[in-house]
């Protein structure tokens, strides 16, 4: 059985859902530090200028760092709106964009107050619609344990799991030896990117999910399958 951390996000890009494709369980971790300027409250989109950010407002002025299941939101402001609109204009000459766009819209326009359970919605929402059904364990349920290494030995033992995958970029940060001196196995997840249907010029590669879902649908789960490599 193979473990993977998923740092929250608002709609996980396609380097994670890629990742989470290969994991039978997925630890959800809701118990690390909310991070300004990161994917946590924040998805990638393409419009006709590029890149585009659209951010969950957090209330974190004045706050001492706070856990992702602690953060707030802060509902002072209409982002839901924005967001709506800037995925109509983008997207709503996409193939797939009236499939999805009704119930993306209903899920943002509930009354949230606080980060994670939006954000845990947008995700599960992402892995329905990609036919990927790993199980899902909440952090805030395991054994929590400052150092990263250990924390993962003891987060394989707590799921009866064998193997850990990690990103590529993030196998720097744990200590091999530690993992498998514990009989452990470590796979790491490597993501070749080429291109699929986008409008507006230059493809541009790792948006959010829902860039993937709009262009292509379900189909999307194939270009994902095509593309991720385990070494």
């Amino acid at each position: 059985m193979i473990l993977t951390v998923l740092e929250p996000a608002y709609c996980p890009d396609l380097h994670t859902c890629s990742r989470l494709l290969n994991a039978d369980i997925i630890v959800w971790a809701d118990t690390f530090i909310f991070k300004k300027q990161s994917s946590i409250n924040r998805m990638a989109v393409k419009t006709d200028q590029g890149k585009s950010w659209l951010t969950i407002p957090a209330r974190t002025t004045g706050q001492h760092p706070r856990s992702i299941r602690e953060t707030n939101i802060d509902i002072r402001q209409n982002w839901q709106q924005k967001h709506l609109l800037t995925l109509a204009s983008s997207y709503r000459k996409t193939p797939f964009f009236e499939y999805y766009i009704d119930p993306w819209t209903r899920i943002l326009e509930q009354k949230w107050v606080e980060l994670e359970p939006l954000i845990f919605s947008t995700t599960q929402f992402i892995l329905k619609k990609l036919q990927l059904f790993p199980a899902i364990i909440k952090a805030n349920q395991l054994p929590e344990i400052r150092d990263r290494s250990r924390r993962v030995c003891a987060w394989l033992k707590a799921t009866n799991c064998d193997t850990y995958l990690v990103a590529e970029h993030k196998s720097h940060l744990i200590d091999r030896h530690i993992i498998e001196q514990e009989g452990y196995e470590i796979k790491i997840h490597r993501v070749q990117n080429e291109a699929y249907f986008q409008l507006f010029g230059d493809f541009i590669e790792n948006l959010s999910a829902l860039d993937l879902l709009f262009n292509e649908g379900i189909e999307g789960k194939y270009y994902l399958l095509d593309k991720d490599r385990i070494i």
